[in-house]
């Protein structure tokens, strides 16, 4: 049951944002192993691993009174409205995942974290750079392994 509210909710809330379900998905299994009450050493939460001060600020834009961090439908859309929020702000997919893992934006420091999400494969070839072959990569990969 838990791990179909999760896939539904993961659809859902992803395409509500504007994102790929299968990076949501790749981000979920990345950062806990999708395990919906996973609580990091610097105490993000949930599934999307969202912090207490961005789920504040992102329930007062909702116009969410009362929310549970670790409701599974919650976190995700609290996590894909964040996820949203840095793309809007004109970061690239990398930086987006690196500022995601990191509360930073650091090229560095979010590179393994990147690569985990992302991988690194022959058939992406096809584009052009390492950016544009890392932002389809990123929306593209994945979806079909969680069915």
């Amino acid at each position: 049951m838990e791990s179909e509210q999760i896939l539904v909710h993961s659809y859902r809330k992803s395409r509500k944002y504007g994102l790929d379900p299968s990076m949501t998905l790749n981000i979920m299994e990345k950062e806990t192993g999708f395990n919906p009450r996973a609580v990091s050493p610097k105490k993000a939460k949930g599934l999307m691993q969202v912090m207490d001060e961005t789920a504040k600020r992102i329930a007062h834009e909702l116009g969410v009174k009362r929310y549970d961090i670790f409701d599974i439908e919650t976190n995700i859309e609290f996590g894909c409205y964040y996820i949203m929020d840095l793309l809007r702000a004109g970061n690239s997919v990398c930086t987006m995942l690196s500022i995601y893992n990191t509360g930073v934006d650091s090229s560095k420091a979010g590179d393994d974290y990147i690569n985990s999400i992302i991988g690194d494969e022959d058939k992406w070839k096809m584009f052009p750079t390492d950016t544009s072959k890392n932002t389809f990569k990123a929306f593209m990969e994945g979806f079909w392994k969680f069915f």
